[in-house]
């Protein structure tokens, strides 16, 4: 009873109200200052609609599923990309599950969760009273007035924080490869049925059957463990065989056992489901299947403080995202007695994904957990039930209603729910024979908020709290490293990673009834999909195989280390090599281009402290952000010119193959380009060379070849055969034909593509490479550089483009982009030089935000680089200027958290506020 009493006692008290300050830097950043948490959140709520509130509007009806209702179909090649957009949307059903995760919150019986609610109900206080004090919105609301779109008839609400960030995580944290997963399934019942060695009567499928069936369906998978972020246990000392393992990224032998507990469902780390998850090897035995794979497009690392010359901890992020106009991120600061707080995050809601505080500093780049699954589902000839645990159960409707700017009805979907998930036939390809059902994270649990980590971050003064707070993290899943004030450093995958029963089996033959012999199977069409859960289409027809929230991999036992020494970095890398012993699916298998890299600069400044006892210096730290050279092409280069010399001054050479021709030139070319810093950047201080064009153009493909059968395909496979050949040039054994040939065609098909743009007459795609021009002299080197700073590092940059965040409208037209009027492109403001291969450290058109963070003892210092419409100091707007000079010459801003941090003239434009607490 008194426990009820105190509970209501805020409710019988007249809400106090507070100042709110909201500092406005000479670069466009606001600096939120408030006496509370709540008033904090309020503050930055209103500063992002100030600056974003449009993007932020178009983005809510983005993630509602009605974006056609205000810009029509969005007709594009024929296809209505609006209303497929809405389509799917309605169908994930972002809108009422983000309605149930606010409400979940709000009636939660833990005061913490309600506390949750309570702060995304003050930022949306925040963002509607920016509203309410802004007599015009101008802009592009002067240009598009619709109802759904206006935000005085749509107030912002705390739903609203959490829909955008699903969007997010449908639109970036979660590819469509689910869609294939039909397809894979029909594909192992195919192997199993065409195995020249099937199991004997009574027996199952064993390892080396499985392991065969997945190279089958997922293609060679080749570990380098070595390129891990976290590597395995030390066994004994480092061996000369062994020269690039990093004891410091090493996990302990106690967490390995941990791990080992909860795959084979023993003691008292189990696994929920208290049965091995690798029924079919022996004890210590894993499929080779590494931890997963991530999108290229982002980095951070992290040096321990002891190894610093001023003994500060220091974290270098790079989310490496394209840019354009209006940028993904949008960055503020707030402060109040809780937490001091800074970075980038999601406008629309107050989730900083790169940040700082007074105690942390974080980083993430993308992790592609596999977090959709579908279901295979028996459906009863009438379509309205399906069977589940032997009994038919109905498919619960519901019909979604899209209206259609200019017509007078709307297209109605009749959609179908079952507890797996919705039905989504209609979004799969029409050969996806059979019914499947879409299960995907965070949908499957209202209580799986993913605000609460955010919350926590912010508020956490120590490395154990951190960690808490990202346990909490579901989506979308992330490389997170962090530093810390006391000089520690880590590294942590974050997100949700649910866990499949292997033992299941799947009916192929349950197909639609007007389908008949849909896998073309007449008795048999059950197929057992053992390890390869998740990767086909598991069974919809027993509730056991639903993973819910109890069957969620617990955060501790995905790949984190905090060494003790060291740094650690991720750059979309392996995060975890083949001893990981948790099932995941099939994918990266090592080092990407920029990773390599990467590391390479990274341990070069640790062996010079480890071996000599050399400070690092933060600049050295600070300095691979702008590293534009890429290893992966010396040693093409030098494996090419090994093949030369080989016929030319080895009277035993093994090879009989060698390059010919235009590929002698090809060598000569990159040789040269090399030798003057082989960078692939705009340098205009550089001497004219068309061999940087001719590496631009240069095939780097690994698929498709025997040698790919053996390292494993893409660039970690194209890594790791790199390292191994040139171990055995330097020992002395060289390559085989088999070898020379690859490099011969690169070079060849290299060379031919430079020439061919001399030549081409078809129209070229005009923000790439663009038509063949007559200006351009084969064999004139001056005309070079002029071609490729026109072509190929040039970038028109729009003033806004592609909410959907798809990149400038010009790089993706050819994609069908969500802009809002796809025939009539926004007009372009300026052009900026850039470095255009994607695959270097300063890599891809632009850089949407840098941040780097050290901890000193005179409190954090926290620097960032610029995004567009905050890039200019003295002149903030929303519109978009050059920012390429600022860019190279390194100019930061510092933050209020920083000892530099100033305003123009000493003081800043303020805005003051009242905040009067729901």
């Amino acid at each position: 009873m008194f426990a009820s009493l105190i509970a209501a006692l805020p409710l019988l008290v007249p809400p106090a109200t507070e100042d709110v300050t909201v500092r406005w830097d000479d670069y466009g950043v606001p600096h939120v200052q408030a006496a509370s948490e709540r008033g904090a959140y309020f503050g930055a709520g209103y500063a992002c609609a100030r600056l974003r509130l449009f993007q932020m509007s178009f983005q809510r009806l983005s993630y509602q599923g009605r974006l056609a209702e205000v810009f029509g179909r969005g007709t594009v090649g024929g296809d209505d990309i609006y209303v497929s957009h809405d389509v799917k949307m309605r169908t994930y059903g972002l809108a009422s599950h983000a309605r149930q995760v606010v409400a979940s919150l709000a009636g939660d019986p833990d005061p913490e969760r309600r506390e949750v609610a309570q702060l995304l109900q003050a930022y949306a206080d925040g963002v509607n009273q920016y509203v309410a004090d802004t007599a015009v919105l101008g802009g592009l609301f002067e240009h598009y007035t619709h109802p759904a779109l206006d935000p005085r008839q749509n107030a912002w609400e705390p739903a609203d924080c959490i829909g955008l960030l699903l969007r997010l995580t449908v639109m970036r944290g979660q590819d469509e490869r689910w869609f294939e997963e039909p397809f894979r399934l029909g594909s192992l019942r195919y192997q199993q049925e065409q195995d020249p060695m099937p199991p004997a009567p009574g027996q199952g499928w064993n390892a080396e059957h499985w392991s065969r069936f997945s190279r089958a369906i997922v293609g060679p998978t080749v570990c380098d463990d070595v390129a891990g972020s976290v590597q395995a246990p030390m066994a004994g000392p480092l061996t000369p065989g062994a020269p690039d393992r990093r004891e410091f990224l090493s996990v302990s032998n106690d967490l390995v056992a941990r791990m080992n507990a909860f795959v084979e469902g023993q003691g008292p780390f189990a696994n929920p489901y208290g049965e091995s998850l690798n029924p079919y090897w022996e004890d210590g035995e894993y499929p080779v299947s590494c931890f997963t794979d991530t999108h290229p497009c982002s980095e951070a690392w992290a040096f321990d403080g002891r190894a610093m010359v001023d003994g500060a901890p220091i974290l270098v992020a790079e989310p490496r995202l394209p840019l354009f106009v209006p940028s993904i991120w949008v960055e503020w600061y707030m402060e109040c007695p809780e937490f001091r707080v800074r970075g980038a995050g999601l406008p629309g809601t107050p989730f900083l994904f790169v940040g700082a505080s007074a105690a942390n500093a974080w980083g993430v780049s993308s992790l592609e957990i596999d977090q959709v699954d579908l279901y295979k589902l028996t459906v009863h000839p009438d379509e309205e039930a399906y069977l589940l645990d032997g009994a038919w159960v109905p498919l619960t409707d519901r019909e979604e209603s899209i209206w259609v700017a200019g017509e007078a009805q709307p297209v109605r979907i009749r959609l179908r729910d079952t507890i797996f998930g919705p039905v989504v036939n209609h979004i799969l390809s029409p050969e996806a024979r059979g019914t499947y059902a879409r299960r995907a994270i965070p949908l499957h649990d209202t209580s799986a908020d993913g605000a609460s980590a955010f919350v926590e971050m912010y508020r956490a003064k120590s490395v154990r709290q951190f960690r808490a707070a990202l346990g909490q993290w579901v989506t979308p899943p992330a490389n997170l490293v962090f530093s810390n004030a006391l000089g520690r450093v880590g590294y942590q995958a974050v997100g949700a990673l649910p866990v499949r029963r292997p033992r299941q089996v799947v009916d192929t033959g349950s197909c639609a009834p007007e389908v008949e012999d849909c896998f073309r199977c007449v008795e048999e069409c059950e197929v057992e999909i053992g390890p390869l859960a998740g990767w086909v289409a598991q069974d919809g027809t027993r509730s056991e195989n639903l993973w819910g929230a109890n069957e969620i991999l617990p955060s501790d036992l995905l790949p984190h280390v905090e060494p003790s020494q060291g740094y650690v970095f991720t750059a979309n890398n392996l995060p975890a090599g083949s001893w990981y012993p948790i099932p995941n699916r099939p994918g990266l298998a090592g080092h990407t281009l920029r990773s390599r890299r990467l590391v390479e600069r990274l341990d070069a400044l640790w062996r010079e402290f480890a071996e000599f006892g050399i400070p690092i210096d933060p600049a050295d730290v600070r300095a691979p952000r702008t590293d534009t050279q890429l290893s992966t092409l010396a040693d093409l280069v030098r494996l090419a010119r090994w093949v030369v010399d080989c016929h030319a001054l080895d009277p035993d050479c093994p090879l009989t193959i060698n390059l010919a021709g235009n590929q002698h030139l090809a060598l000569e070319e990159l040789e040269g380009w090399l030798e003057a810093g082989g960078t692939l950047a705009h340098a205009p201080q550089r001497p004219a060379q068309r061999a940087l064009l001719l590496a631009y153009v240069l095939p780097l493909t690994f698929r498709d070849n025997e040698l790919a059968e053996i390292y494993g395909g893409g660039h970690s496979g194209l890594e790791l055969y790199l390292k191994d050949a040139m171990c055995r040039i330097d020992s002395g054994e060289g390559l085989t034909d088999l070898e020379a040939d690859w490099v011969r065609l690169r070079l060849r098909q290299g060379w031919n593509i430079m020439i061919a743009l001399q030549t081409a007459n078809e129209q070229r795609d005009p923000c790439r490479l663009g038509p063949g021009d007559p200006d351009l002299s084969v064999d004139d080197p001056a005309t070079w550089m002029g071609y490729v700073e026109e072509h190929l590092l040039a970038r028109r940059i729009p003033h806004w483009v592609d909410f959907e965040m798809n990149g400038p409208y010009c790089e993706a037209v050819n994609r069908a982009p969500l802009s809002l009027d796809p025939f009539d492109p926004p007009t372009t403001e300026d052009v900026t030089l850039v470095n255009a291969f994607p695959d270097v450290l300063w890599g891809q058109s632009g850089q949407l935000f840098s941040q780097v963070t050290r901890f000193t003892s005179e409190g954090p210092v926290v620097t960032s680089m610029l995004m567009p419409e905050q890039a200019e100091p003295g002149r903030p707007g929303p519109r978009f200027k050059s920012q390429i000079g600022l860019w190279e010459t390194g100019q930061q801003k510092p933050g209020p958290m920083s000892l530099g941090f100033t305003c123009r003239g000493g003081e800043c434009p303020e805005t003051r506020l009242r905040y009067a607490p729901r």
